[in-house]
């Protein structure tokens, strides 16, 4: 009997370790425009009026304080860019981050990290373009007739007359037209999956959208 108290003793210690001790509680809570947050909730990567990802301090109450192009975390570390080519690194953890607007000025271990998740332009931005996507293949140009997404390798149109689009999450986009179709875009690999009607995209992606597109 003793025994079998012994060994009920170090299971429950077992599982405090692993689900109450191992477990880091959140003090500040994601929001809708959350895409990623990072330790007790501080820092997160959000989308700022559904187009543009920014990183946000919570505690600050600073909303964004740098536009996010592309980003990785390696340990308590966040290594985000812009596509202005700033820089910023930061340890979530004790609240210190840095902040490079050259990337000169960056140290060469950082230099290192950065290179890996830098996506450089492969295709330019024309005059009429509004925005653009990863290496820039993909582009949401300006014409006579509206606001089209162009394939810039495939020099052909996906979506014509674009009525909005956000940032969902990394590396995709959500891109509607004032016809109804509505595409989810991967503009890393490319593939996109096409919906007839709003009511077809799923719940998991229409989560990230504001509320008054959900009709």
């Amino acid at each position: 009997m003793r025994t079998i108290i012994v060994i009920a003793k170090v299971l429950l210690c077992v599982f405090l370790m692993t689900h109450v001790v191992g477990c880091k509680q959140k003090k500040y809570h994601s929001g809708r425009d959350t895409v990623e947050s990072f330790g007790d909730g501080r820092f997160e990567i959000g989308r700022l009026s559904g187009e543009k990802l920014v990183l946000g301090d919570a505690e600050n109450r600073t909303a964004g304080f740098m536009d996010v192009y592309k980003y990785k975390t390696k340990g308590n570390w966040v290594f985000a860019s812009s596509e202005e080519d700033t820089f910023a690194v930061l340890n979530y953890e004790t609240g210190d981050y840095t902040m490079y607007k050259d990337i000169n000025f960056v140290p060469d271990d950082y230099k290192k990290i950065f290179s890996k998740i830098r996506m450089y332009k492969k295709y330019f931005s024309r005059p009429e373009t509004i925005r653009s996507y990863g290496n820039g293949r993909f582009q949401l140009l300006r014409t006579k007739e509206g606001t089209n997404l162009y394939d810039m390798e495939k020099q052909e149109d996906i979506v014509s007359s674009v009525s909005r689009w956000y940032d969902i999450k990394r590396n995709i986009a959500f891109i509607a037209s004032n016809e109804g179709v509505s595409i989810l875009l991967n503009y890393e690999t490319g593939i996109r999956t096409t919906y007839q009607d709003f009511n077809s995209v799923p719940a998991e992606f229409k989560f990230y959208l504001p509320h008054e597109k959900k009709k």
